[in-house]
């Protein structure tokens, strides 16, 4: 997962290294990237994470952001033992 806007620079690079997927977290938005025939194209799902909702997961970010960074992955963590 790729937390700054850089990364869209380095797209390139992740697909000449075979990187099936990239998750970026950008704005309050989470995009996830697959490869195809080495370029990325935007997915509403998941290949390595088909079950996990990705607006489920964006909620509970914003949810617990005042919290800090802790709560934040404490709260990914509960919900997706419930999944």
């Amino acid at each position: 997962m790729e937390l700054t806007s850089r990364s869209l620079e380095r797209f390139p690079v992740y697909g000449r290294l075979g990187v099936p997927e990239i998750w970026s977290y950008e704005d309050g938005k989470i995009t996830i990237y697959l490869l195809d025939q080495r370029k990325y194209r935007v997915s509403e799902t998941s290949l390595a994470l088909p079950q996990v909702s990705v607006t489920k997961m964006m909620a509970l970010i914003e949810e617990n952001r005042h919290l800090g960074r802790r709560a934040i992955r404490r709260a990914i963590r509960e919900w997706a033992r419930t999944l």
